[in-house]
């Protein structure tokens, strides 16, 4: 139990309370006038509380449950990214990247320091030559990444988790194939579209 579901409780408790005294005051020996008079006064203010403190506890259980639902799917977009091979294809995106900036300093002498630098528009030319594995890879962590910012727009799953766990992949990620998605567009206007959703979610937040 949180701190506002304790102060909800107890505020019941002490409705509760207040009904037993009216309870008490209905049996005393008063007149029938003092009697409606209480009835009018005392019970309706009570009962309305009551149904109010019902009414914020069951709130209160709901939004618990539907953050448990996003934990719960946000831990099953993890465990996707771990045994469906979506890693493993990250992975290989990240080798292919740093074969690329090796070529591309050998050829431009440029350090590749400067992420806006000649090694990075390299790299974007270069993922964008058709080639069947590097398509598959990039392909599929497309759809991994898409999938997983629409369950983050369609509140399904917990931004702040996902965020923290993927944010600086998905970054990476598509810096280096604004290129490819583009290309990839021609065909497909939706490709990437909520990749770039997520970039821009996390640019947001710096």
């Amino acid at each position: 139990m949180n701190l506002v579901e304790f102060l909800i409780l107890s505020i019941c408790a002490k409705v509760g309370q207040g009904s037993e005294l009216i309870r008490v005051l209905f049996s005393s020996p008063i007149s029938r006038v003092g009697k409606l008079l209480l009835a009018e006064i005392g019970s309706k203010p009570v009962t309305l509380t009551v149904l109010i403190c019902g009414m914020l506890v069951t709130y209160l259980q709901y939004n618990a449950y539907l953050e448990n639902e996003k934990i719960e799917k946000s831990f099953q977009i993890v465990e996707e990214w771990e045994t469906r091979g979506y890693q493993a294809a990250f992975s290989d995106f990240g080798q292919l990247v740093r074969s690329l900036e090796v070529e591309a300093s050998d050829l431009l002498g440029d350090s590749g320091e400067n992420i806006d630098g000649p090694t990075l528009a390299f790299v974007q030319k270069r993922l964008v030559e058709p080639d069947v594995n590097f398509d598959i890879a990039i392909s599929r962590l497309f759809y991994f990444f898409d999938k997983m910012s629409l369950c983050v727009e369609q509140a399904l799953c917990h931004e702040e988790m996902l965020v923290e766990y993927f944010g600086s992949a998905a970054q990476s990620f598509w810096i280096y194939t604004i290129a490819y998605q583009s290309e990839k567009r021609k065909r497909d206007p939706e490709f990437g579209r909520y990749t770039e959703v997520l970039f821009s979610t996390l640019s947001a937040r710096k």
